[in-house]
Formats: structure tokens, sequence, C-alpha cells
């Protein structure tokens, strides 16, 4: 095991023309008063590959993500680094030629899809509405009509049963595996060549979730796009990854292809993370657990991020900043920001569990009318819509659209 070279340097990319689709590099982002929230970020993702980022809640995975789009929240500053895709820097792109990357080039699942879809308005409308401002070809622009074929297209292409039916639903009115459809038919709706995917299965039952990730497979093998998939399931990596990079503290604390880094974790955080995946322990003894919690921005710690949780730290791990150094492993490239990544042998998990076969069912579609002598679980209220929306009430029953 050699080192090659410190520093951010993005991962080595396994072919295509032109280089990756996706590079970023030396990427820093802070808060207000200059509290690191991101530091020293590299990857590259090349055409048709799926990236997975994983890591604890709180360590930096959707920052990333939405510093890739340029939708930083207000107070938040990207302060180093670049964002390349197709060999164009969008960190020097302006608000209106980023908005034209947007859902045409790069498609975006967000978290919690229900809140994520606007609660006035139908899914056509707001389906139409992404596929008319986002249409590609010489007229730049596609008739009310055929943006609705369109729509009700790529609901059936989701697997939603009745299409043109359920483009006249509202989100509350949508299953949860069904939203989450409805999102991804949004995300992909003009064809882009990256999708970035937010904890796609969260809160999904094993099922369900075994869909949406056959689902996604199936639309790479048919477009060939990149995909960016952020979870904290390690199995759903294992399943759907190319590469992974494991991130801890607003950094990359481990680099590489899926299957190495899973059978030989460089990184304690990585092996710790493997560790407390269920099974690992004694049959019917206590869940492993990593002690502590990921350090907030502003308390950072002194030198390795993780040492204060890690049971392999020596002095040398709690001074300085460990850069990000690249390594050879039984021949694959890999990318650990450990110092004693050469001395420690840690286990890794070479058998993920398997996830669920896919079902040829569609999913059932919801009930709303509560069982008999029941009172209806209306469930938690809808989220307000956004500032900039145009609300509309929304009726029992609510009829076509107009064309």
């Amino acid at each position: 095991m050699t080192a090659l070279s410190p520093g951010p340097v993005a991962a080595e990319s396994p072919g295509g023309d032109g280089g990756p689709l996706l590079a970023v590099s030396d990427l820093g982002v802070e808060a207000r008063g200059g509290v690191t929230l991101l530091e020293d970020v590299a990857f590259a993702l090349d055409r048709g590959r799926t990236l997975g980022l994983v890591g604890e809640s709180g360590s930096g995975k959707t920052l990333i993500a939405l510093s890739v789009l340029g939708l930083l929240p207000s107070g938040v500053r990207q302060v180093s680094g670049h964002v390349r895709f197709e060999e164009q820097d969008l960190t020097a792109l302006g608000p209106r030629q980023l908005r034209a990357v947007r859902g045409r080039d790069i498609g975006m699942v967000f978290q919690d899809p229900i809140g994520s879809l606007d609660p006035s308005f139908t899914v056509g409308s707001q389906l139409i509405e992404t596929i008319r401002a986002r249409a590609r070809g010489p007229a730049q622009r596609m008739s009310r009509r055929d943006a609705r074929e369109r729509a009700a297209g790529l609901l059936d292409r989701m697997g939603i049963a009745h299409p043109a039916k359920r483009l006249r639903d509202y989100p509350h009115q949508l299953s949860g595996g069904m939203a989450q459809r409805v999102m991804i038919a949004l995300a992909i709706s003009c064809e882009p060549r990256l999708l970035i995917a937010d904890e796609p299965t969260t809160a999904l039952d094993a099922t369900v979730q075994a869909q949406i990730l056959t689902l996604l497979r199936s639309l790479q093998d048919e477009s060939g796009m990149a995909l960016l998939l952020i979870s904290h399931d390690l199995s759903v990596v294992a399943e759907m990854a190319d590469d992974v990079a494991v991130v801890y503290g607003g950094q990359i604390a481990e680099r590489g292809a899926v299957t190495p880094v899973f059978d030989r974790p460089l990184h304690p955080y990585t092996g710790a993370l493997l560790g407390a995946q269920p099974g690992r322990g004694a049959r019917g003894g206590a869940l492993a657990a990593i002690p502590g919690s990921v350090p907030a921005p502003g308390a950072l710690p002194e030198g390795c991020r993780f040492h204060p949780r890690c049971d392999h730290a020596i002095d040398a791990c709690r001074t300085g900043d460990p850069p990000l150094v690249e390594v050879r492993v039984d021949g694959d490239p890999r990318a650990t920001r450990c110092l004693r990544h050469a001395d420690l042998t840690l286990q890794g998990l070479p058998e993920m569990s398997e996830l669920p076969e896919m079902s040829d069912e569609p999913e059932p579609e919801p009930s709303l009318a509560p069982p008999a002598g029941s009172e209806p679980d209306l469930g938690p209220a809808p989220a307000a819509p956004a500032a900039s929306a145009l609300a509309s009430p929304a009726g029992p029953e609510p009829g076509p659209e107009p064309e």
C-alpha cells in the first residue's frame, strides 16, 4: 500500500470520454461568523455510475448536494473549491445560468416527498409546469396538452396505476411510496444527465424501498444518467452504488469503490459504521453503537474530527488536520483521512444483507375511506406552501385542469 499524493484531489475516474461528468474539488462552505460546515470535499462521478454519500445525520451529506446545485440556504456561502459539471464550473455561473442547469441537466429527489410537493397544487400542475419550463428542443416550449401527455407517461413509467387520474390528485392523497415516485418523475421529467437522490427510501417499508431502488436502477440503464445517492443505510449503498464516499464532520473521511471499502475499510469511522449494522453482534446481544455524536458546526475538535469517538486514536490524531491521502490497496485506488491507515486492520463487512425482490405488482392505491365504525386518521396538517406559490383552494373532488 503506497501513498500516491496527499490533498483534496478528485477520485480516479474509471473511464469515460472527456473526464468525469461531475468533479468536486477542495469544496469549502461556511455559515455566518466563519463557522465551517464543509471543508476539503473532493470526489468525482462518471457518466452512468453511482456514487453513494454515507454518514450519520449531521455529517454534511445533504449540504454537499445543495452545494452542487447552488442551493445553499441563506447565511451559508461557498468559500473555496470548484464544482465542475461536464467541464463547466458551476461555481462561476450566475443565478439565471444555474437555473438553466437545474432540472434540465441535474435533477434532485429531495428528502420527505410529501413535504417537498406543494400541497396547494395537484400532481399534474406541478409536473406540467416543470416539463414546460424545462422543455428541450428547438422551440424550447411545449403545449400544455403535450406536457400533460408526457406527465401521464412519466407516472406510468414510475409504475403508478391510473396515471391520468393521479394527475388530478393532491399530494396528501398519495401514499409515501407513490409520493416518492412522483418526486422521481419530477426529477427526471427533463431527462437530466445527473440525478441526486437524497435519502430516497427513508420511511418506506422494505418492499416499497426495493421497488424504488429497482426503479432508479432501471432508469439509469435506460438513460445512462449518473446517480449521486445520499443515504445513511449502508445496505442500500451496497446494493446500488459503484463507489462510496464516507462523510464525517463536513469532510470526506474515506473514498473508493464500494466492495473494497466495505471489505477492508481504511478509516475507523467507516469501520464503526459497518460494525453498527444490524446482525453484526452476537445473537440476542446488544446492538453495537458508535459512542458520542457527530460534532456540531463551530465545535469541531482539533486534529482528526473523529478522534474523540475513535478507539484507535493516538496523540498525533489530536493535533493538526489530517489530509485526504490517496493510496492503493490490492491495486484498487482508495483515499483516506486516517493517519494510521497503514498499520490498522479494520473489520469490514464483505456480505451486506440483500434487499427484497422487486414486486411485479403496482403499489396499491391508498384508500381515503376510514374503516366502518372508526374515526378517520387525518394525520399531520400539510406544510404551508412556499411564499412564492400562488395558493388556490383545494376542493374535495378536483376536476380536470384546463388544456
